[in-house]
């Protein structure tokens, strides 16, 4: 068994995944094991009230089910599940925790958004890559829910979530998924995303011009750029070519996964204004995130047990 190693579980709106991390050298959380369940339980969240579909529970507990035996193969002393924004926001959330509960034998935490932003701005900081980087914002945009956290000298001094999810806007705008984004479509979800930026907490600032992208939109749109920075011209070029593609186009042209193909081009005009309203002008991706937030603050919590 290695040293402080955790699981984490995440529920998201959009896939389920899990993180086998242990401690660096430097104390920091580092990945042993990742792995992916695309189940989409966040589908059909705008009805009123919410709710989780009854095959969405069912296929979301068989990928916890799944997810929680193949992390018992690297010994983790802690284990911890948890849920985001589709799970948050559902009326029947209690029926899927009774239902984890009883298939893996584990409690399933919901987050608030105002957790899962802080521990993705604790996620990000695990990023080796962003010791030099003092200043900065990052925007983890999921299925459901999109969090944005301002830092200044890699200290936490601004964040909020915001229900800008794509599955989300996706559902509430995308007449047809299999289509290009129609202009009216794409009008609808610039509109509403700009209204609840513009309303928010956070400003602009002109002391930050760097932007750190996380989450799984960021990890595709780092695949397709292929560099380890771009600016808001090249957001703004991806986001008139996947808008203008069908789906099948957007997979066998841009070589975005079929799993997410139907909601990218909602995806990309949510990411386009919040990359307009914060101003920055340099943006990069890191693949440290809400779990690796939540690994690093178990294993804190064994060093100091052991203390």
């Amino acid at each position: 068994m290695s040293r402080n190693r955790v699981a984490i579980i995440d529920v998201g709106s959009n896939s389920i995944k899990l993180l086998v991390a242990e401690a660096s050298d430097s104390g920091s959380a580092r990945k042993v094991h990742f792995q992916v369940e695309e189940t989409r339980i966040g589908e059909g969240m705008t009805e009123a009230p919410p709710a989780l579909a009854p095959s969405a529970i069912d296929a979301g507990v068989a990928a916890i089910e799944r997810l929680h035996q193949a992390s018992k193969r690297f010994e983790p002393k802690v284990l911890q599940i948890v849920a985001t924004s589709a799970v948050r926001d559902a009326q029947n959330r209690e029926v899927l925790i009774e239902e984890v509960q009883q298939g893996v034998g584990e409690s399933l935490r919901i987050l608030s958004g105002a957790e899962e932003a802080r521990l993705i701005g604790k996620g990000i900081l695990q990023d080796p890559e962003l010791n030099s980087l003092r200043d900065f914002t990052t925007i983890d945009l999921g299925g459901g829910s999109m969090e944005c956290i301002q830092f200044e000298n890699q200290a936490i001094f601004g964040s909020q979530s915001f229900d800008l999810g794509a599955v989300r806007l996706a559902s509430l705008y995308v007449s047809d998924r299999n289509a290009p984004l129609a202009d009216s479509d794409q009008a609808k979800i610039s509109a509403y995303a700009r209204e609840a930026l513009e309303a928010s907490s956070l400003s602009p600032r002109p002391s930050i011009s760097t932007v750190i992208l996380t989450g799984g939109v960021s990890a595709v749109l780092a695949e397709i750029h292929s560099k380890p920075t771009m600016d808001l011209n090249d957001a703004r070029r991806y986001r008139n070519r996947v808008c203008g593609y069908t789906v099948e186009e957007r997979i066998s042209e841009m070589e975005i996964p079929s799993s997410r193909a139907d909601i990218f081009p909602a995806a990309a005009v949510i990411l386009c204004e919040a990359l307009a309203y914060f101003q920055c002008d340099r943006i990069c991706f890191s693949l440290f995130n809400l779990r690796f937030g939540l690994a690093a603050e178990l294993i804190e919590s064994q060093a100091s047990e052991r203390a």
